[in-house]
């Protein structure tokens, strides 16, 4: 249905990420979906691929292509999926042993082998916002104030290093499957200024894409807002506190004017990177974008985000469509109010959509 209603609404391409999606084995956990238990992958379930292909068939008959991403893989397992007794810790083992590069890529090439041939799929897109950067000791702590380069350097032909990682999963997809393109997000979140490093002579493969998320500036777009900033504004930017937030410890963010204009100040790291290797617009994909639906200003800000993409030719999709019924913020068909009770109600059983 979901596949449905989005093929009216006007969109042609959908993002999936099949670890968010209960396989219906009542001894399996969130997040074994395909992998299996946790640093445990030997093969992809056949329960879970099966169901896969179910959804694919339902996507191509809606007239939809997919993007396929996942969120965990062996050594990384994702936030939400990796709690004990209610704290719940990001897995970073990937970026601290060559070992899940190779678990890795042999996932992927399991994966690619049974997907290649469907007519829904456009892309495989190797890993949802990496993010070795967190993984190591040398911690970067401020994509946009301090010295990325550097800080490659320090874990360069390291397990952290995002480049080997990239080009041991593509030679083992390429082993099955010589042409479905890759997306490759680049690091910290998939953040723009990560471009700065990638390394496409590295990687090594001519039918790659290079994905950007943004949503920047994250203190206006996401949940810090807290009614503070409205767009077009002066917004603090990067990872670091607002000077006026409670708590805040310097170094502050420092705050800067967003409007249309910024947008491409703000992206001249990426135009940058690909003159300097070459890259055409049609192998960039802004694969994420989006904002808190209640953010002031945020139907101007997505008017200027789609502009600038589509002034550069880069492909995009946002976030999200129906992503479930318990994550109303980024939901923008719920509009700008408060959700009633029923809401609340209908989300503990995703049963949203069918009660209207």
């Amino acid at each position: 249905d979901r596949f449905k209603d989005a093929s009216k609404a006007g969109i042609v391409i959908a993002r999936l990420a099949g670890n968010k999606w209960l396989n219906g084995r009542p001894e399996s956990e969130l997040g074994n979906f395909l992998l299996g238990p946790k640093d445990q992958y030997t093969e992809i379930v056949d329960k879970d691929l099966k169901y896969l292909l179910k959804v694919l068939d339902d996507a191509n008959r809606a007239g939809l292509k997919i993007v396929f991403t996942m969120l965990s893989l062996p050594g990384s397992r994702w936030l939400q999926h990796n709690c004990v007794k209610g704290k719940c810790t990001q897995q970073y083992d990937l970026w601290r042993d060559f070992k899940y590069h190779k678990e890795a890529a042999n996932f992927w090439r399991d994966l690619a082998r049974a997907l290649k041939d469907h007519p829904a799929i456009v892309g495989y897109n190797i890993m949802n916002e990496p993010c070795p950067e967190r993984g190591t000791p040398l911690k970067l702590r401020d994509w946009y104030t301090m010295d990325y380069k550097q800080w490659s350097q320090q874990v360069k032909d390291t397990p952290a290093d995002l480049n080997l990682f990239y080009k041991t999963v593509i030679q083992a997809i390429r082993e099955v499957d010589k042409n479905t393109p890759i997306i490759l997000d680049s690091g910290f979140y998939a953040n723009p200024y990560a471009f700065q490093i990638l390394g496409p002579k590295v990687i090594g493969d001519s039918k790659v894409l290079y994905s950007i998320h943004n949503y920047e500036p994250a203190h206006f777009a996401t949940g810090q807002n807290k009614g503070r900033y409205g767009y077009p504004g002066d917004i603090p930017t990067g990872e670091l506190d607002g000077q006026d937030y409670e708590d805040a410890q310097p170094p502050f963010a420092p705050v800067e004017h967003w409007d249309r204009k910024k947008f491409d100040s703000y992206f001249k790291v990426v135009t940058d990177w690909m003159a300097l290797n070459q890259i055409p617009a049609n192998r960039i994909y802004l694969a994420e974008f989006g904002g808190h639906r209640e953010a002031m200003g945020l139907v101007e800000y997505f008017k200027d985000s789609i502009d600038f993409f589509n002034s550069k030719g880069w492909h995009w999709s946002f976030y999200s469509y129906r992503e479930d019924d318990g994550f109303p913020k980024m939901d923008y068909e719920l509009g700008t109010g408060k959700l009633p009770a029923v809401y609340w109600e209908c989300s503990k059983t995703y049963s949203c959509e069918k009660a209207g």
